[in-house]
């Protein structure tokens, strides 16, 4: 499958997901879905992208893949930040008395900002990098920036993981799909990364 066709398929298969745990099983109204629907359809979208562009085998899919995965990313933090509020985020990010961030929620922010300025480093480097030069950008760093993600969203929605009864249509949370993708999509990386080193020795 090019790299095209699968941005839009993971694309439209996390807008669906989304949709329908929301809106459709949810209680979101229709009215979310140009900002709060999207911006998880993105989110999702861009940690798979940017998975399966470091095990992809063919350098100018990868960096293709790299590129979609930085667009969703960078999406998902534009919209992350017109939602940023305590009306939609008061008992995950702020505190209930003064509005401050919690402890947690400052994490979150912290890992989510770091994945953003290592996706910036990726994008730089892939934009001065020759085609087919090299079948790594930057050694590890799209491991790192899923285990980034993994971070992030676990430390925003681990307190729904146990909470079966309360999901909508017993749809398991995003954050929780995008933690356990993010965890094997790093696991497959490395080992991928790793296996012409084995076959060496």
């Amino acid at each position: 499958m090019t790299p095209i066709r699968t941005a839009l398929v993971t694309i439209i298969i996390s807008l669906l997901y989304a949709v329908i745990r929301y809106n459709i099983a949810g209680d979101v109204p229709w009215n979310q879905f140009p900002i709060f629907i999207v911006n998880k359809a993105t989110a999702s979208s861009g940690v798979i992208l940017l998975g399966l562009a470091g095990i992809n085998n063919s350098v100018e899919n990868r960096h293709r893949l790299g590129l979609f995965a930085s667009a969703c990313l960078s999406l998902h933090c534009l919209l992350s930040l017109m939602l940023l509020s305590p009306a939609n985020f008061g008992g995950e990010f702020f505190q209930a008395n003064d509005n401050t961030f919690t402890v947690i929620g400052g994490f979150a922010l912290l890992c989510g900002a770091l994945g953003l300025l290592g996706q910036a480093v990726l994008w730089r480097r892939s934009m001065n990098t020759v085609p087919n030069s090299s079948p790594s950008l930057i050694n590890g760093l799209g491991r790192i920036l899923l285990l980034l993600a993994a971070a992030h969203v676990s430390l925003i929605g681990f307190r729904t993981w146990t909470q079966w009864s309360q999901w909508p249509g017993y749809l398991p949370p995003i954050t929780l799909i995008m933690f356990i993708i993010a965890i094997g999509l790093a696991v497959a990386n490395h080992r991928k990364k790793r296996s012409p080193r084995s076959q060496g020795h």
